[in-house]
Protein backbone atom coordinates (compact mmCIF):
# COMPACT_ATOMS: atom_id res chain seq x y z
CA UNK A 1 0.00 0.00 0.00
CA UNK A 2 3.03 2.66 0.66
CA UNK A 3 4.31 2.01 -2.77
CA UNK A 4 0.91 2.76 -4.75
CA UNK A 5 0.62 5.27 -2.19
CA UNK A 6 3.92 6.94 -2.88
CA UNK A 7 3.74 6.41 -6.75
CA UNK A 8 1.08 8.52 -6.58
CA UNK A 9 2.43 11.10 -4.99
CA UNK A 10 4.88 11.27 -7.18
CA UNK A 11 2.79 10.99 -10.77
CA UNK A 12 0.98 14.75 -8.23
CA UNK A 13 4.34 16.04 -8.07
CA UNK A 14 5.15 15.42 -11.51
CA UNK A 15 2.31 16.80 -12.78
CA UNK A 16 2.54 19.94 -10.50
CA UNK A 17 6.19 19.94 -11.68
CA UNK A 18 5.09 20.16 -15.17
CA UNK A 19 2.73 23.00 -14.85
CA UNK A 20 5.07 25.32 -12.74
CA UNK A 21 7.83 24.78 -15.21
CA UNK A 22 5.76 25.91 -18.47
CA UNK A 23 4.12 28.21 -16.40
CA UNK A 24 7.63 29.69 -15.73
CA UNK A 25 7.73 29.36 -19.71
CA UNK A 26 4.42 31.34 -20.44
CA UNK A 27 5.57 33.32 -17.64
CA UNK A 28 8.85 34.44 -20.03
CA UNK A 29 6.71 34.98 -22.97
CA UNK A 30 4.59 37.06 -21.49
CA UNK A 31 6.93 39.42 -19.38
CA UNK A 32 10.17 40.18 -20.87
CA UNK A 33 10.04 37.87 -24.45
CA UNK A 34 8.66 39.83 -27.37
CA UNK A 35 8.13 39.27 -31.40
CA UNK A 36 11.76 40.67 -31.78
CA UNK A 37 13.42 38.10 -29.41
CA UNK A 38 16.25 35.85 -31.30
CA UNK A 39 14.75 32.83 -32.83
CA UNK A 40 12.02 32.62 -29.41
CA UNK A 41 10.06 35.60 -30.91
CA UNK A 42 8.99 34.67 -34.02
CA UNK A 43 8.25 30.50 -33.19
CA UNK A 44 6.93 31.49 -29.28
CA UNK A 45 5.96 34.62 -28.84
CA UNK A 46 4.14 35.68 -31.78
CA UNK A 47 1.58 32.80 -31.47
CA UNK A 48 1.42 33.38 -27.85
CA UNK A 49 0.21 36.78 -28.85
CA UNK A 50 -2.37 36.32 -30.97
CA UNK A 51 -3.59 33.68 -28.78
CA UNK A 52 -4.18 36.71 -26.10
CA UNK A 53 -5.96 38.51 -28.73
CA UNK A 54 -8.14 35.73 -29.58
CA UNK A 55 -8.27 33.15 -27.46
CA UNK A 56 -10.11 31.17 -29.90
CA UNK A 57 -7.69 30.90 -32.77
CA UNK A 58 -5.64 28.35 -30.50
CA UNK A 59 -8.58 26.06 -30.97
CA UNK A 60 -8.30 25.79 -34.52
CA UNK A 61 -4.31 24.29 -34.41
CA UNK A 62 -4.12 20.62 -34.51
CA UNK A 63 -2.12 19.03 -31.95
CA UNK A 64 1.24 19.45 -33.93
CA UNK A 65 0.99 22.81 -34.77
CA UNK A 66 0.28 24.38 -31.07
CA UNK A 67 2.74 21.32 -29.67
CA UNK A 68 5.43 21.10 -31.97
CA UNK A 69 7.76 23.36 -29.85
CA UNK A 70 6.73 21.09 -26.58
CA UNK A 71 7.19 18.02 -28.63
CA UNK A 72 11.11 19.24 -29.31
CA UNK A 73 11.14 20.17 -25.45
CA UNK A 74 9.98 16.25 -24.47
CA UNK A 75 12.45 14.40 -27.00
CA UNK A 76 15.54 16.42 -25.83
CA UNK A 77 14.41 15.97 -22.03
CA UNK A 78 14.13 12.36 -22.86
CA UNK A 79 17.49 12.24 -25.07
CA UNK A 80 19.72 14.26 -22.48
CA UNK A 81 18.41 11.71 -19.54
CA UNK A 82 19.07 8.95 -21.93
CA UNK A 83 22.50 10.46 -22.41
CA UNK A 84 22.46 10.78 -18.61
CA UNK A 85 21.79 7.27 -18.03
CA UNK A 86 18.77 8.58 -15.76
CA UNK A 87 15.71 7.64 -18.31
CA UNK A 88 13.30 6.56 -15.83
CA UNK A 89 9.56 6.19 -15.72
CA UNK A 90 9.37 9.51 -13.99
CA UNK A 91 11.48 11.26 -17.15
CA UNK A 92 9.38 9.52 -19.59
CA UNK A 93 5.77 10.76 -17.73
CA UNK A 94 7.27 14.51 -17.45
CA UNK A 95 8.04 14.34 -20.89
CA UNK A 96 4.48 13.02 -21.92
CA UNK A 97 2.74 15.92 -19.88
CA UNK A 98 4.80 18.43 -20.95
CA UNK A 99 4.18 17.33 -25.29
CA UNK A 100 0.46 17.60 -24.07
CA UNK A 101 0.49 20.92 -22.05
CA UNK A 102 -1.36 23.40 -24.84
CA UNK A 103 -3.78 20.25 -25.76
CA UNK A 104 -4.80 20.67 -21.67
CA UNK A 105 -4.56 24.19 -22.01
CA UNK A 106 -6.62 24.34 -25.59
CA UNK A 107 -9.45 22.37 -23.42
CA UNK A 108 -9.53 25.05 -20.56
CA UNK A 109 -10.97 27.17 -23.23
CA UNK A 110 -13.50 25.18 -24.25
CA UNK A 111 -16.59 24.24 -21.28
CA UNK A 112 -16.31 21.08 -19.67
CA UNK A 113 -19.45 20.12 -21.42
CA UNK A 114 -18.50 20.94 -25.21
CA UNK A 115 -15.10 18.91 -24.73
CA UNK A 116 -14.43 15.79 -26.36
CA UNK A 117 -14.09 12.95 -25.19
CA UNK A 118 -15.98 13.65 -21.93
CA UNK A 119 -13.68 12.37 -19.49
CA UNK A 120 -11.67 15.60 -20.45
CA UNK A 121 -14.82 17.59 -18.78
CA UNK A 122 -15.31 15.13 -15.69
CA UNK A 123 -11.62 15.80 -15.02
CA UNK A 124 -11.61 19.44 -15.39
CA UNK A 125 -15.44 19.24 -12.91
CA UNK A 126 -13.43 17.29 -10.51
CA UNK A 127 -10.28 20.17 -10.66
CA UNK A 128 -7.80 17.53 -11.67
CA UNK A 129 -7.37 19.39 -15.48
CA UNK A 130 -7.59 23.03 -15.57
CA UNK A 131 -11.57 24.87 -15.72
CA UNK A 132 -12.34 27.50 -18.23
CA UNK A 133 -13.46 30.16 -15.43
CA UNK A 134 -9.66 29.47 -13.85
CA UNK A 135 -7.85 29.96 -16.66
CA UNK A 136 -9.90 32.79 -18.09
CA UNK A 137 -8.29 34.32 -15.33
CA UNK A 138 -4.98 34.76 -17.47
CA UNK A 139 -6.91 36.08 -19.75
CA UNK A 140 -8.13 39.49 -18.08
CA UNK A 141 -5.92 42.83 -18.17
CA UNK A 142 -3.19 43.03 -17.86
CA UNK A 143 -2.47 39.32 -18.28
CA UNK A 144 -0.22 38.46 -15.23
CA UNK A 145 -1.55 35.93 -13.09
CA UNK A 146 -2.41 32.64 -13.99
CA UNK A 147 0.32 31.65 -16.19
CA UNK A 148 0.41 28.02 -15.38
CA UNK A 149 -1.59 25.96 -17.57
CA UNK A 150 -2.42 22.92 -16.36
CA UNK A 151 -4.29 22.50 -12.95
CA UNK A 152 -6.05 24.18 -10.83
CA UNK A 153 -3.93 24.27 -7.96
CA UNK A 154 -0.70 26.31 -8.25
CA UNK A 155 -1.92 29.50 -9.46
CA UNK A 156 -3.69 30.59 -6.74
CA UNK A 157 -0.24 29.71 -4.14
CA UNK A 158 2.15 31.58 -6.58
CA UNK A 159 -0.39 34.45 -7.34
CA UNK A 160 -1.22 34.82 -3.16
CA UNK A 161 2.71 34.71 -2.81
CA UNK A 162 3.46 37.35 -5.32
CA UNK A 163 5.84 34.42 -6.74
CA UNK A 164 5.87 36.22 -10.39
CA UNK A 165 5.93 40.22 -9.12
CA UNK A 166 8.97 38.55 -6.85
CA UNK A 167 10.88 37.03 -10.13
CA UNK A 168 10.32 39.97 -11.38
CA UNK A 169 11.92 42.09 -8.76
CA UNK A 170 14.62 39.47 -7.72
CA UNK A 171 15.82 40.17 -11.95
CA UNK A 172 15.82 43.81 -12.44
CA UNK A 173 18.12 44.52 -8.49
CA UNK A 174 20.04 41.42 -9.70
CA UNK A 175 21.11 43.42 -12.95
CA UNK A 176 21.52 46.28 -10.51
CA UNK A 177 23.53 44.74 -8.59
CA UNK A 178 25.72 43.24 -10.83
CA UNK A 179 25.94 46.39 -12.56
CA UNK A 180 26.70 47.97 -9.22
CA UNK A 181 30.12 45.84 -8.62
CA UNK A 182 31.17 45.03 -12.39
Amino acid sequence: MNSIMYITLEIIGIILLVDFVTGFIHWLEDTYWSPDTPVLGKWLVVPNLAHHNNGQDFLKKSWLESSWDLLLAGIITIYIAHFLNCLIWEVWLFALITVNTNQVHKWAHITRYENKPKIIGLLQKMYILQRVSHHGQHHRKPNNSHYCTVTNLLNPILDKLNFWRGLEWFFRNKVKFEQHFA
